[in-house]
């Protein structure tokens, strides 16, 4: 509980530190962020050696008047007599507590020119540990009311006790018999779902598929509130069935294409100055004391040239696709609460290419097949799997979205 306190101070002074980073303390006491105006001040107070007195002053009157602020606002919750508002109190004090040990380890606050700052500090450990127990009992009794209806079959009152009883933890470990109706509010709010797999499509049904396809005890799936079963003899209460109809199972044949191509590019090149004929007839005709203004024959010149590379590529691909319907039971009743049909496919593509030429040619979208060579095709089996185990996602997804429409 300490480390997660902890965390969410860090948290919290990052934030305050990021919105309001890039105003000044007095800026950010003149609007009323007193908060964040003690926090940027005493920031700034750190790195300096000697302690320039407005940012102490800042400081002073920033804790002051949030200190102020606070202890109205627990007197005006306090005068309501509600027992949840022992939350937002519990809140305040141990936003109190953290505000005052953060001046605490800058003391004494002197200035450079010998002024020093005067902190009236709130007696706030005791008041904390006082809302802290009343924030606690207030959750456990709001969590065991909900138990009630929970036992009656109620799995989203379970749910919203499990939340709670979590949510005591952060102000009591293991207050009273917390943990045990935790333990019992999550085996009330899960979801006990049969899950059984048809197959009508009459096609190739490889023997791990429906293996596969039931193996959903997985945490990939990150679903504490579903159980999965295949039979009956593994759970004395079944709430839901969910029956998967495998429709169609299509495997395409095997694509194998060559395809040659050229690819050019134009470059530039520097290569040797060469005269033309008809300037070396100039130069040889021009007199001596006419060539005193010619600029120096340069050593190179640039030119464009086109080079070319010829591609040879090979496309390679192969997929399977699985059709089923996907029928949502409740087990008492056997009503049909939702129904989808959802489709899954793996697919198998290779791209591999080689060239004689210029590989100065090659375009990007070429090269980055040049490393590639042709593969052995998966089998049929193998791509089937595959795709039971995206459909075994958008089944999980399917559940997940009738389980919202069951517990509303």
């Amino acid at each position: 509980m300490k480390k997660t306190k902890l965390l969410n101070g860090i948290i919290l002074l990052l934030a305050i530190t990021f919105v309001f980073g890039c105003k000044s303390p007095e800026a950010l006491l003149e609007i009323g962020e007193y908060d964040s105006a003690v926090i940027k001040a005493v920031e700034k107070l750190r790195k300096q050696k000697k302690k320039k007195e407005k940012h102490i002053i800042v400081v002073e009157e920033a804790f002051r008047k949030i200190t102020a602020k606070d202890l109205r606002r627990i007197e005006a919750l306090k005068a309501e007599k509600r027992d949840k508002n022992w939350i937002e109190i519990n809140s305040i004090h141990r936003k109190m507590q953290r505000r005052q040990e953060l001046i605490d380890g800058y003391l004494p606050l002197v200035a450079k020119n010998g002024y020093k700052a005067n902190f009236r500090f709130v007696k706030v450990n005791a008041m904390e540990l006082q809302s802290r127990k009343r924030a606690a009992a207030y959750l456990y009794e709001k969590g065991k009311s909900l138990m009630a209806s929970a036992e009656a079959g109620n799995k989203l009152a379970a749910r919203n006790a499990h939340g709670i009883f979590l949510q005591l933890e952060e102000y009591a470990e293991n207050h009273k018999d917390a943990n045990k109706l935790r333990s019992r509010a999550l085996d009330l709010g899960t979801n006990k779902i049969l899950f059984v797999v048809k197959n009508t499509s009459y096609g190739f049904f490889p023997r791990r598929f429906e293996e596969d396809l039931l193996s959903f005890n997985e945490n990939r799936l990150d679903d504490h509130w579903n159980v999965y079963y295949t039979s009956r003899t593994q759970s004395d209460v079944i709430d839901y069935k969910v029956v998967v109809d495998i429709r169609d199972i299509d495997v395409s044949p095997e694509f194998f294409n060559e395809r040659s191509f050229r690819e050019t590019k134009q470059i530039s090149v520097e290569v040797p100055y060469v005269k033309s004929t008809r300037q070396k007839e100039i130069d040889a005709n021009t007199p001596d004391s006419l060539k005193v203004n010619v600029k120096e024959t340069p050593k190179t010149q640039t030119i464009r040239q086109q080079i070319f590379a010829d591609i040879l590529q090979v496309k390679q691909s192969k997929s399977a696709l699985v059709s089923a319907d996907v029928l949502f039971y409740d087990d008492s009743s056997q009503r049909l609460i939702s129904s989808e049909t959802l489709n899954a496919e793996s697919v198998f593509e290779n791209l591999a290419s080689t060239f004689r030429g210029d590989r100065r040619a090659i375009s990007n979208a070429v090269e980055c097949t040049l490393n590639n060579r042709p593969l052995a095709f998966p089998s049929d089996e193998s791509l089937v799997l595959e795709a039971a185990d995206h459909l075994k996602a958008n089944i999980a997804g399917f559940i997940k979205r009738t389980d919202q429409i069951v517990m509303r």
